[in-house]
């Protein structure tokens, strides 16, 4: 189906289910709960389809060929990713990089002023493995965030015949074929810039009840660009990003935007508007990492998080904040508390709706169908996180970023 075609396609979804609201309306009371709910409904079905379009359009790397053996010349690739107290996390993460299959592949790993026994155990890695490099506590450049400072000097090291550098955080898992399938996609593709978005690997059940969700921003916004009801896409993961060194210098890399964040989307940015060409890929497993361990890093994570967005983009993180509450909070309270049948058969809808989009968003992340059902319990977690950021920032908390590393003050 093409693009126009699915667009009208998802016109016409939601003219249906705004009719069928209208007659539930008509035929019914008329409620103020109801007409937000409708408004609201429609909003739901327009994300559904959205993030359906994306799945349907995107590739998956998994699904995809590397370099065949016979190609005798192939690309070299820089791998670079800093690390900052990642013990927990940074010895398999650095295994499975250097499990690959690439001929030409080098690491750059960088630590960045860790307090726990990081640097050590990237050491000992190093000892066993000529291509990994370590890069000790660079020095901040002024004015510049700590993150984005550090992998500036990584890529002013890397080898002079490099054509393409991949950047990824310390937690991130690849498989042996990745690096060979992400250049080869974006050599055949004339790509320059190529972000793949990893699987979220949740291990219990409260990290399946709050991180099932953790890319639909995204992927929303990419089926939006695809239906032709938003921009072009414009967005880089800094979980997997595989970029030109050309494009990367040309651009200004992290000096465009060096005291910004998120520093991977304004990576993104610095490139696009250099007219370079962008691309996504998603993973079921050949990309993949684990956001957080246990509830309390959950809780203090998407915490700090919401603080940072506040702090950047004050007004996107309180409509987030808006949307999480109509949208996945108070429709189980409508359909539990409303005696009216109008609006609880509209708000039931709407949480079936969210329900399937919820299970679409599966794809690339490791939950359980229980979790997914009771995804309105996790939103309202989110929503009492989401408040008490706002909270700190309205009384004037002062807060420090450097990159992922976040101190309230």
């Amino acid at each position: 189906m093409s693009h126009r075609s699915q667009f009208y396609y998802s016109l016409l979804l939601i003219l249906v289910s705004i009719a069928i609201s209208l007659a539930v309306l008509i035929f019914g009371h008329w409620t103020v709960v109801t007409v937000i709910g409708i408004i609201l409904l429609a909003r739901s079905v327009v994300s559904f389809l959205a993030v359906r379009q994306a799945f349907a359009n995107c590739h998956f790397i998994d699904n995809l060929t590397g370099f065949s053996r016979r190609v005798q010349i192939v690309p070299a690739v820089s791998h670079i990713s800093t690390a900052r107290n990642e013990s927990f996390a940074i010895e398999s993460a650095v295994k499975s990089w250097l499990s690959t299959n690439y001929s030409r592949y080098s690491i750059i790993c960088i630590d960045d002023v860790s307090s726990d026994d990081t640097l050590l155990k990237l050491n000992n890695l190093c000892d066993k493995d000529e291509r990994l490099r370590i890069l000790e506590s660079p020095f901040k450049i002024k004015d510049w965030i700590r993150k984005s400072s550090a992998l500036w000097q990584a890529v002013g090291i890397t080898p002079l015949d490099t054509r393409w550098i991949l950047f990824t955080d310390a937690d991130i898992h690849i498989n042996p074929s990745t690096v060979s399938k992400a250049v080869s996609y974006a050599e055949s593709r004339g790509i320059d810039f190529l972000t793949c978005i990893p699987k979220s690997k949740n291990k219990t059940f409260f990290e399946s009840l709050m991180l099932a969700d953790i890319w639909e921003r995204q992927i929303r916004l990419i089926g939006l660009s695809l239906m032709g009801l938003g921009p072009p896409l414009v967005f880089g993961i800094g979980g997997f990003i595989l970029v030109k060194k050309s494009a990367y210098l040309f651009s200004g890399g992290h000096s465009k935007y060096p005291n910004s964040h998120p520093e991977d989307n304004l990576l993104a940015r610095a490139v696009a508007e250099s007219g370079f060409h962008l691309g996504v890929l998603f993973s079921n497993g050949e990309v993949s990492f684990r956001y957080y361990t246990n509830p309390r890093d959950i809780l203090v994570g998407m915490w700090k998080k919401h603080l940072v967005a506040l702090n950047f983009y004050r007004k996107r993180a309180i409509l987030k904040t808006i949307n999480i509450y109509f949208e996945e909070v108070f429709p189980l309270f409508a359909v539990m508390l409303l005696f009216d049948s109008s609006a609880v058969l509209i708000w039931l809808v709407i949480y079936l709706v969210t329900y399937l989009k919820k299970l679409k968003l599966s794809k690339i992340s490791t939950s359980t169908k229980l979790t997914l059902v009771l995804y309105p319990v996790g939103s309202l977690v989110k929503l009492g996180i989401q408040l008490f950021a706002i909270i700190f920032t309205l009384i004037g908390k002062k807060m420090t970023l450097d990159g992922r590393f976040t101190e309230i003050l």
